[in-house]
Formats: structure tokens, C-alpha cells, sequence
């Protein structure tokens, strides 16, 4: 099985292949950033593609998307040191169509059974992701989920209901209903515990 690595840090690029190798697989080429897994994945014939989510120079969904495209056949594991539910869940949804999915704070046996998982076409989401997706379910509407993203980038509530093309009245309501969900009081713990919970 050949596996191709993507990492903005070369400790952790080094240390995954000391661990993959070892168990076996062999690694066929390395990215330190977006631009150049876009580059090298197609040319490195590999079956299997470790990416970490946060890199620099590009957008990686995207960049996925058009991986996927060209090579419908490779397995994509994520991999991200970020703790967010919104971020897991776009990544799970995304039309990349991602094979696994885990936290950087795995164990190396871990690892190996996502891998393994992948490779007999099976997706792999480390039970720890759908746990946290889990404890930090509110249950909010999509739109519920649109008006918490624009008040917490500042906007008003009149800003709001033109943005989405709703009343004023309708703004005050979810924003009433979002404050019941997440058992808070106001504006600033709104934001505090959608921010802590992963929801934006």
C-alpha cells in the first residue's frame, strides 16, 4: 500500500513516516503545503493520501475536490490538530468525498486502523471526533446556524435580516431561540460558547 503525506511540519511528516514505514507501507512522496500536494499526488501513484487540514498556500477542500476528480480511487485521510464541530462536520459533508477522518492527538494503533479501515473501503471517523460532535449537538436550524455565524462576525440585527432577507422581528426569535439552546444570557456568552463548542 503506498501512502503519500501531506504536513506543514516536518517533525510530524518524519515522525509519521518512521511510524508507516515501519508498519510496512510505503511512502511515495510528501507535500509541505497545498500547492504542493496539488503538484505531486497524481504523478506519486499513491493508493492512500494522509493530509493535514491546516495548511498554508491554497484552500484544502477544494483542493481536494479536484484530487478526487482526477483519482477516484484514492483513499483521503484527514488529519487535523484543530478541535472544531463545525469543522469536522464540513469536512464529513464535503463533496471530496473524505475517507477518514482524525484528530492529531491519536494513538499510532490508531492510526493503523483508519488506515486499514480505508483500504478495505470502509470510512474511518475516530470515535473521539463523533463523540465531540455528539456532546456539543444543540440542534440548531440552518438558519439558526446562519444567524449565529453573522452575529458573531459583529452584525446587527438589522444587518442580519437584510443579509438573509428575513424581519427584524424573525432575527429577534432565532436569536432568542439560540440563546434558550446554548443556555445563555447574552451576546458575549453566545459567542463565548459557540466558539468553545466548535459551532462557528
Amino acid at each position: 500500500m503506498k501512502i503519500f503525506i501531506a504536513d506543514d511540519h516536518s517533525i510530524v511528516r518524519a515522525g509519521m513516516i518512521h511510524l508507516l514505514t515501519a508498519l510496512g507501507y510505503e511512502i511515495v512522496g510528501e507535500a509541505n503545503d497545498i500547492a504542493e500536494l496539488a503538484e505531486n499526488i497524481s504523478a506519486s501513484g499513491a493508493d492512500i493520501l494522509l493530509t493535514d487540514y491546516d495548511m498554508p498556500k491554497g484552500e484544502l477542500i477544494s483542493t481536494l475536490r479536484e484530487i478526487r476528480a482526477q483519482q477516484p480511487n484514492l483513499k483521503i485521510v484527514v488529519l487535523t490538530g484543530l478541535k472544531h464541530v463545525a469543522m469536522f462536520k464540513s469536512i464529513m459533508e464535503s463533496s471530496a468525498r473524505i475517507n477518514g477522518l482524525l484528530m492529531k492527538s491519536m494513538k499510532p494503533a490508531e492510526l493503523k486502523q483508519a488506515i486499514e479501515c480505508v483500504t478495505k473501503g470502509k470510512r474511518y471517523i475516530q470515535p473521539d471526533i463523533l463523540q465531540l460532535i455528539d456532546d456539543n449537538s444543540f440542534s440548531l436550524t440552518n438558519r439558526e446556524s446562519q444567524v449565529l455565524e453573522i452575529l458573531v462576525a459583529g452584525k446587527s440585527n438589522g444587518e442580519i435580516a437584510q443579509l438573509l432577507n428575513i424581519s427584524v422581528r424573525t432575527v429577534d426569535n432565532h436569536r432568542i431561540n439560540l440563546m434558550k439552546k446554548l443556555k445563555v444570557h447574552n451576546l458575549a456568552q453566545l459567542i463565548k460558547t459557540a466558539t468553545d463548542a466548535g459551532l462557528i
